[in-house]
């Protein structure tokens, strides 16, 4: 069942209501990281068990359809009534595990005050003016000074709204974030961290207790210049002591000295994160919208009007369904019995033609036409996740395993060490994986990064990498990151 809390900030306090029970800051948020591992924990075990469960529903689907068809409905009258029970129970059984998973959610409502609302729209409309910035990073350690010698390591990052998985509220946060989802993302009453792979899940901290700050910093930028970034100076590539071009050198390459803007978001005595923005205006406009919302919380107080805005209810949908179970197969007129009377038939009229007067001729076999199997429809929509979910976008075809090319033999009269065509390289040998049912590739090894692409189910996939419960796949080269669970090994 999806749990619900209540966050509510007064009197310059924030508070966390639990399906009803009241915890303090520090206790609520941990209690709300814990249920937010436990839907996780959960949810994967329940995606471990739908493949399972699916194909049981549609073996007992086929054999009740069968059973209901010529000519097994006229051989054995009763069979299907016989066999209905087996896939009322399969179905039931696929049908709670499909609402048990759905149901993986934590549910946020926020109570803070239409002063601090009025405020987190601000700073929401300061968040996209960091979104149109043309570069945002994190520096990891936070090593920046006001003026560098050297552009310091950098992550490229990304502003966007973002609604973490197994999270349903009418609040998206405002997140800056790498690919893999590590990052920060501030909600009304706290903010949500995630470092750079991160095997746990993510940190909340109080958002009254979090500092955030600007700065500028100054350094040569021997990258692409972001359009939006102001350049306050030049250097050379080769100088002398004075700072003028050394003149020995003919190819003496100009730097243009940048000035960005600087974030720096204090989490306690051990816990910073810094990024660098290439519109200085815009970090310094997302600092102080920022801190006057911060203001706005602490000045918050019970008395304050709620529910004028519609904002402060429980989400009027829950979480949007991740698993949708498929309409069961029927079987085609054509089934076992049929196909058994034929083979039957004509084992028969060969055993009553008898032995041929001349020596039987050794026959070469017909190769045998490689069927496909139909793949079994998807049991999954994604919401995000790593996991059995709904297909999003276009479905690329499955991946269509080349023959490996035969060997080349010389022909008769010419050496084996002869000149002739040149022989294709041996192709590199990886494992083969199949994946159960629809799913999402995702940019990296865990269930917050961005979907890159999805693939259907029963398509054959090389591996590339393993990262604790998930595997890098692709083709020729890696698309990215699928669960494990939704994965088995080839054949």
């Amino acid at each position: 069942m999806t749990a619900r809390v209540g966050i509510t900030v007064s009197d310059g306090k924030l508070r966390v209501e639990i399906d009803g029970a009241q915890a303090d800051a520090d206790g609520g948020l941990r209690q709300l990281e814990k249920l937010l591992a436990d839907a996780s924990a959960a949810a994967r075990k329940l995606e471990a068990e739908l493949p399972m469960a699916l194909a049981a529903r549609d073996a007992a689907a086929l054999r009740h359809s069968r059973a209901s068809q010529f000519p097994l409905s006229a051989v054995l009258p009763g069979r299907a009534s016989r066999l209905r029970p087996s896939l009322d129970a399969a179905e039931a059984t696929l049908q709670e595990l499909a609402s048990r998973r759905n149901a993986c959610a934590v549910a946020l409502r926020f109570e803070i005050g239409e002063a601090a609302l009025d405020a987190f729209a601000r700073l929401a409309a300061a968040h996209a003016g960091l979104a149109r910035s043309a570069r945002v990073w994190e520096v990891p350690h936070g090593q920046v000074a006001e003026t560098m010698s050297a552009a310091p390591p950098r992550i490229a990052v990304t502003a966007k709204p973002f609604l973490p998985e197994f999270m349903v509220s009418r609040w998206p946060a405002l997140a800056v974030q790498e690919r893999d989802g590590a990052g920060i993302a501030l909600f009304p009453g706290f903010v949500m961290t995630q470092r750079p792979g991160a095997v746990g899940g993510p940190a909340l901290t109080d958002l009254l207790a979090v500092t955030l700050e600007a700065g500028e910093v100054r350094l040569p930028e021997r990258e692409t210049l972001p359009p939006d970034a102001a350049v306050v100076d030049h250097t050379w590539e080769r100088v002398n002591r004075d700072g003028s071009p050394d003149r020995r050198y003919a190819n003496n390459t100009r730097i243009p000295f940048v000035a960005y803007g600087c974030l720096r978001l204090v989490m306690g005595a051990n816990h910073r994160r810094t990024f660098l923005v290439s519109n200085q205006m815009a970090a310094a406009s997302f600092v102080k919208s920022f801190n006057q919302f911060q203001t706005s919380l602490r000045a918050t107080s019970p008395g304050s009007p709620k529910h004028w805005h519609g904002f402060d209810a429980w989400p009027a949908t829950g979480p949007a369904p991740v698993v949708h179970v498929p309409q069961p197969p029927r079987a085609s007129a054509a089934h076992e019995l049929t196909a058994a009377l034929a083979v039957a038939i004509g084992l028969a009229g060969w055993s009553l033609s008898g032995p041929q007067a001349s020596p039987p001729q050794a026959a070469t076999p017909a190769p045998l036409a490689s069927v496909a199997p139909e793949p079994i429809p998807a049991a999954v929509a994604p919401s995000g996740q790593p996991h059995i979910e709904p297909l999003q976008g276009s479905v690329p075809a499955a991946a269509v395993q080349a023959p490996a090319p035969a060997a080349v033999h010389p022909p008769a009269g010419v050496q084996a060490g002869s000149a002739g065509p040149a022989q294709p390289p041996a192709p590199v040998r990886r494992d083969q994986v199949v994946t159960r049912t629809g799913a999402n590739v995702r940019a990296g090894p865990n269930g917050i990064t961005e979907v890159v692409r999805t693939v259907p189910a029963t398509v054959r996939l090389s591996v590339f990498s393993r990262a604790g419960g998930w595997v890098q796949v692709g083709e020729t080269a890696p698309w990215g990151w699928i669960h494990s669970s939704l994965l088995d090994a080839a054949e």
